[in-house]
């Protein structure tokens, strides 16, 4: 019963330690849907995608932007038996990036990028 706990106690701590993220969430599927061109306004992007990881002005071009970015990385199944068996590493990572654009307060751009990749890491 020891050793079933024990090895237990192991599978937690790899799956916990095997998991890595930057940024803040946000859905960018329900923004891309919902943000319209010249009528949606900062409070409306800021209730349905929080606040952004950065803001920057535009002084040439007077619009005002909002960088939204989330990325996510985790170890596979196979990644996780590849390490402890000392070949390498797999890994699977998602990210998620959003350019907001205004002026004078409303959407006029709308950049969006997503990425889902699964790499393995020789040893």
């Amino acid at each position: 019963m020891k050793s079933i706990v024990l090895i237990l106690l192991l599978v937690s701590f790899a799956v916990t330690m095997s998991c890595a993220s930057a940024g803040k969430r946000f859905n960018m599927e329900e923004a891309q849907q919902n943000i319209k061109m010249g009528e949606t306004t900062k409070k409306q992007v800021l209730a349905m995608c929080g606040e952004p990881l950065s803001r920057g002005f535009d002084m040439g071009n007077e619009k005002e932007m909002w960088h939204y970015a989330y990325v996510e990385k985790n170890i596979t199944g196979f990644g996780v038996f590849t390490h402890a068996v000392g070949v390498g590493d797999e890994w699977k990572s998602n990210a998620s990036i959003m350019d907001v654009y205004f002026k004078s307060g409303v959407v006029v751009d709308l950049k969006c990028e997503s990425s889902n990749i699964k790499k393995f890491n020789l040893k």
